[in-house]
């Protein structure tokens, strides 16, 4: 089903107001949140103010939108915000309450379809127990004065307490009077902590506090408890290090809703990173020259074959080629990403080891969460410092950087539901949400608007043929038409290849221009160095004028297509109400260019 993460983290103190200073946490924010595909982020100790959030907004307002609360007093203190991502989130119609001064605000925004959803957004106090235990009965009174206001789906943040003792490492338990004023908001809003309930027999922890002298003490002071109701809509619980500079983890969950539409995992698209993986490019190199070699004898041949020609070997290549793509791209990762899953698998294992002391536990966790955190660090750092590197070449020319870094982005258009189409036995309207089914029921309905209902006349249409020709006064000249019958050469398609542009959705094979062009490529570099390599022009002119000279062969699915609908006015569940289009494969869309040139 479609989802939201939504995520919470400490983050220790705005940080540097200068953007380029490295202790600037806003920019390592923003990055997180678009990485991790964070929807709705909770920040305590955020220390934010007008003059601050405005900077943030003239920086990043393109994709971050921040509501905040603060300390009366000081705005370098405690601090609570909110942070939409504005990709992926729809940022009309939120309201928010101050409930506690800088420590807690609840946010109500925009759900599925005319829902609405609430968010008890905290960051408790920790000057004292008495200071913490009064807070949780502020918020319980909070909502018994304002009946109105719903009730919160999802409570997150930095509870600064703790209900288990396992919670701590060491365990210990935190007083009762704070324990009872939270047990007592806890049951007056239904709530539950769902990472317990996910993993009630998993020790993690979100906090660490090494005070000098003292032993190293672990606790999960970041939750999420959600509505009881709500748990059955909840997925992906996660306890995580971030390159964000603080001592506490991220915590996140996906949450979706009854309405929310089933969606299927969406068009798979080659990573042009895979290009340069050897497993990719001894296939092309050896599979590649094999396939070539084969249409060339193909093309020898006197008779053709409508099991075994040009287009099916074409069709067999690229199949295994997909085939290989899809598997390698699941194992192929960067070194520095494989590292970090590596010792999150570590830290999971030494967290719930039984043979180790709780001492031993915690030094060896505190190790692993900075040798993590380490390496987070020099992810982001790296990824910053490409990112600046691009700017600083391309931010101050007209661009496909400079057009996408200054467009304001705006979240996934989705289609909630569709009405189905209505019979004698359902005269009253039905939905679906299913996106399998909403895609089949699309397929029919624009398949229908093509079909004919009635035969036509075929000499009523010769005739009006005729006429429409005997019209036309300007006629072709005897050499244009000679060149028509010609077929296609190498150097229509290489010139059709180059005109083909760049970031361009594929089509069903996934297969993008950038990767046919890398082919290429590297067959020029090996004929300038006397290398073989798969000669990619040759092989397509080969396939295009067997399929000029013969027509499409069955089964190589050539001329497959997604199709997939624009939303255009009215009713988004009226069928009616959406243009088609259709994504078609890369070597069809190079066929169709390398004729243009000829015409």
């Amino acid at each position: 089903k479609a989802s939201i993460k939504f995520a919470g983290l400490n983050i220790k103190g705005h940080g540097s107001m200068n953007f380029d200073d490295a202790r600037n946490k806003w920019s390592d924010i923003r990055l997180m949140v678009l990485q991790k595909q964070i929807g709705v982020l909770v920040v305590g100790e955020a220390h934010m103010d007008d003059e601050r959030r405005d900077e943030i907004t003239r920086i990043h307002g393109n994709d971050l939108k921040i509501f905040y609360s603060k300390l009366p007093d000081s705005r370098n203190k405690a601090g609570i915000a909110v942070v939409f991502n504005m990709r992926i989130t729809n940022t009309i119609g939120i309201q928010m309450y101050e409930v506690v001064a800088g420590h807690a605000i609840i946010i109500e925004t925009n759900w599925h379809n005319d829902e609405r959803i609430s968010i008890l957004a905290v960051y408790a106090p920790n000057t004292d127990s008495a200071t913490n235990a009064a807070f949780w009965g502020k918020i319980e009174d909070f909502y018994d004065r304002h009946p109105r206001i719903k009730k919160p789906n999802i409570l997150l943040g930095d509870l600064n307490m703790v209900e288990e003792p396992l919670d701590r490492l060491p365990a210990c338990s935190d007083p009762t009077a704070i324990t009872s004023s939270f047990d007592s908001l806890k049951c007056s809003l239904q709530l539950e902590d769902g990472w317990t309930n996910t993993y009630p027999d998993t020790l993690k922890y979100t906090f660490k506090q090494n005070i000098s002298g003292q032993r190293l003490r672990h606790s999960r002071l970041d939750r999420i408890y959600i509505r009881a109701q709500d748990m059955e809509h909840t997925f992906e619980w996660k306890i995580e290090q971030t390159a964000v500079d603080t001592d506490h983890s991220l915590v996140s969950v996906r949450f979706t809703s009854e309405t929310a539409p089933v969606i299927g995992r969406g068009r798979w698209i080659s990573p042009p990173h895979l290009m340069y993986d050897k497993a990719i490019m001894t296939f092309i190199e050896t599979e590649g020259i094999r396939a070539e070699n084969m249409i060339l004898d193909l093309e020898a041949q006197d008779e053709w074959d409508a099991n075994h020609n040009a287009q099916t070997v074409w069709a067999d290549f690229k199949k295994r080629f997909v085939e290989l793509a899809r598997k390698r791209s699941k194992i192929v990762m960067p070194h520095l990403t494989k590292k970090i899953s590596e010792l999150e698998a570590k830290i999971d294992i030494v967290s719930n080891d039984p043979e180790l002391s709780e001492d031993e536990r915690a030094i060896t966790t505190a190790m692993l969460n900075e040798a993590l955190a380490s390496l987070e660090k020099h992810k982001h750092k790296t990824t910053r410092v490409m990112a600046k590197a691009r700017n600083a070449l391309q931010g101050e020319t007209i661009s496909r950087y400079w057009s996408n870094a200054n467009k304001s982005k705006s979240p996934r258009d989705l289609i909630q539901r569709l009405m189905k189409p209505q019979t004698q036995s359902t005269p009253q309207p039905e939905y679906t949400t299913s996106s399998p089914e909403m895609a089949d029921m699309l397929g029919i309905y624009h398949g229908n608007l093509q079909k004919d209902p009635t035969p036509p006349d075929v000499t009523l249409r010769e005739q009006t043929t005729a006429r429409i020709l005997g019209n036309i006064t300007k006629k072709l000249s005897e050499p244009h038409c000679q060149n028509l019958k010609e077929k296609l050469t190498d150097e229509n398609i290489e010139y059709a290849l180059k005109l083909s542009a760049n970031y361009k959705a594929p089509g069903l094979d996934g297969i993008s221009y950038e990767i046919w062009k890398l082919i290429h490529a590297r067959y020029k570099n090996a004929i300038a160095h006397d290398r073989a390599a798969f000669n990619l022009i040759q092989t397509l002119r080969i396939v295009y004028n067997d399929i000029e000279c013969n027509g499409m062969a069955p089964n190589t699915k050539f001329s497959e297509s997604w199709m997939c609908p624009l939303y255009k006015k009215n009713d988004r569940a009226q069928m009616a109400n959406y243009r088609p289009i259709s994504l078609l494969n890369t070597d069809y869309k190079i066929m169709s260019k390398a004729l243009t040139i000829k015409l």
